[in-house]
């Protein structure tokens, strides 16, 4: 699988990429600023469903679990889109997306509004394996995590912004909200259909010697795509530990909002600052300088940081009950500290750039990241019922739901730091840059250069 080198014209002072990559990243950031503003006002959706709709704590679990369909759906569509254009597989189900966000203005009872909620995020998964090949496409190896870092930056300060002040919103009308839960969805639906409409300007740069029409893959295709999982020991490594990591938090995941609200008394400003605000506001700080780190060191080191900063945010949360009152909301102030520092890594590493460090360049950028995503929709389908059925079996105690998905993502963190010192002794593998430069040749030698592959 050898990619055409072509170095890039010289870079402009204001952000060191080349030309043909600016135009990529001026569309990329305005969708990002739409997408977040959408995104920051969906983020109250779980207080929307409790307050407003009188939801119960177990309805929260129905938008994760309808959300790993989309996961599922993601493989098939990886491998779909290996030779095929990659924008389509972007819009389609962002369109979708932008309409359930829509529909959940009509939606008068909780269950059918977080039915859509969950259709939404499953639409939005679809998308991750040809954000990641348009990622891969349009952006050079050397500056993909900077990139990432500063995208991820700006939309963390814009949903912080839009949560808070829908947040602020909602507790003003309390008692009232169903008219304005109704007005913010529209709201919702409307950034998300302009956020896909300024990502669909954007030029995918074709792959060389890559058809961009060749017809749909047969089941059998498909099934001989998860060989991949067989031949491939460091993809094992990777897929194991990502597993552990997502289906530990993704036990606590739907218990942070109502132990924040019958736990430590939060109404909706409180959830929202401790819930969004504050991890958001700590993400748009340290993006830039974590986004141009995850360029110059090994992905796996990257993980552990990211995993430690992830674990440490319930075990946290749990000893503030311990302290209550006086020192409960520096603890869970702390707690969000700690996630907020590794939230935005966790996502350009999980959806972004962090598969290139596993899949060869070519076509298997997508098909990598469909298996990923494959898996994941299994670990959704599953975890937020192994965190219900806990949550049964210790009496409604949330804490013990957060205690033993932290210590699962501790355990991950481990696993993580663990590949990473092996790794070190491996020149080609010590960055993501080694790992891809070794796949290039020019005139009988290896190069790490700026590549151009899906």
């Amino acid at each position: 699988m050898v990619s055409q080198l072509s170095l890039p014209p010289q870079p402009t002072e204001r952000l060191p990429l080349p030309q043909w990559a600016l135009r990529t990243f001026r569309f990329h950031l305005a969708f990002a600023v739409l997408d977040s503003a959408a995104a920051g006002i969906l983020a109250n959706v779980p207080m929307m469903a409790l307050k407003g709709l009188h939801a119960r704590d177990w309805h929260l679990t129905v938008p994760l679990t309808i959300a790993s369909l989309g996961m599922l759906a993601a493989f098939p569509l990886g491998v779909a889109m290996s030779w095929r254009r990659k924008m389509p597989f972007v819009l389609v189900p962002g369109m979708l997306f932008a309409l359930c966000s829509l529909g959940m203005a009509a939606a008068a009872r909780p269950l059918v509004f977080l039915v859509l909620a969950g259709l939404g995020g499953c639409f939005a998964f679809m998308t991750n394996p040809a954000f990641a090949a348009i990622m891969r496409l349009n952006y050079p190896v050397t500056h993909r995590g900077t990139v990432a870092g500063i995208i991820r930056r700006w939309s963390a300060l814009v949903f912080m912004a839009c949560n808070l002040a829908a947040a602020r919103f909602l507790d003003h009308v309390v008692g009232r909200e169903r008219p304005w839960i109704v007005a913010l969805m529209i709201l919702a639906g409307l950034l998300s259909l302009g956020a896909y409409a300024c990502f669909g300007r954007i030029h995918v740069r074709p792959a060389p010697g890559v058809p961009q029409d060749s017809p749909l893959p047969t089941l059998r295709q498909l099934i001989g795509t998860l060989r991949i999982v067989k031949n491939d020991g460091r993809f094992r490594g990777y897929l194991l530990g990502f597993f552990l990591y997502s289906f530990s938090g993704l036990l606590f995941a739907a218990m942070i909002t109502p132990f924040l609200k019958e736990q430590l008394h939060c109404n909706y400003t409180r959830v929202a600052l401790l819930v969004e605000v504050i991890p958001s506001a700590t993400s748009f700080l340290v993006m830039p300088s974590l986004g141009a780190w995850f360029d110059r060191v090994n992905p796996w080191l990257a993980w552990a940081w990211v995993r430690l900063g992830w674990g440490l945010d319930p075990l946290i949360l749990v000893a503030s009950t311990l302290v209550w009152p006086v020192l409960a909301l520096p603890l869970a102030i702390a707690a969000r500290l700690a996630r907020g520092s590794v939230m935005g890594g966790s996502v350009v590493l999980s959806w972004q750039i962090g598969i290139n460090h596993f899949a060869p360049p070519g076509g298997d950028t997508s098909r990598y990241m469909g298996v990923q995503i494959l898996m994941n929709g299994m670990v959704r389908l599953l975890a937020p019922s192994a965190g219900a059925i806990i949550l049964a079996r210790a009496h409604g105690s949330q804490a013990t739901v957060l205690l033993v998905g932290g210590a699962g993502v501790l355990l991950s963190a481990v696993h993580a730091a663990w590949h990473a010192a092996r790794e070190r002794r491996c020149p080609t593998l010590r960055t993501m840059t080694s790992f891809e430069g070794s796949f290039l040749k020019v005139d009988g030698a290896r190069e790490p250069a700026y590549v151009q592959s899906v």
